[in-house]
């Protein structure tokens, strides 16, 4: 699986926005959407911060504070 495919699962699995994803993450909606439509890959340290941004949103649906 790409990374574009990986992150247009994720923005679409939990409703999120471009604009919700890249502010969780720290990066511009702009680069989540060049990431979405193959343009330009991840940087590994992006891809780490999109990891735990994710299991943190995990952690707060789990625990009911979405």
């Amino acid at each position: 699986m790409s990374a574009s495919e990986i992150v247009r699962q994720v923005t679409d699995l939990v409703t999120l926005s471009q604009k919700d994803l890249a502010r969780g993450i720290g990066v511009s909606p702009r680069t989540i959407s060049n990431w979405r439509t193959g343009v330009r890959l991840p940087h590994p340290d992006n891809l780490r911060a999109l990891a735990d941004w994710l299991q943190r949103r995990a952690d707060k649906i789990a625990n009911g504070a979405d």
